[in-house]
């Protein structure tokens, strides 16, 4: 399989198990994904209905400890 053809299924497959690990849509969850996964994993979830996609500054947190 081309390099990038595995970066793309990978990343469905990422999203994949999200939403499998996710029962309804009033449980929250936590994904932590390096810049090279989020911009895809944002564009796949992002289309479920019910989901709600909030990076890590839109979600006001701007500080780091």
């Amino acid at each position: 399989m081309h390099k990038a053809n595995y970066g793309y299924y990978r990343n469905l497959k990422m999203a994949k198990n999200i939403r499998n690990s996710i029962k309804d849509t009033t449980t929250k969850a936590l994904v932590l994904a390096e810049g090279a996964h989020s911009y895809l994993l944002k564009q796949f979830l992002s289309e479920v209905p019910g989901y709600t996609i909030v990076s890590f500054g839109e979600a006001g947190v701007t500080e780091t400890y």
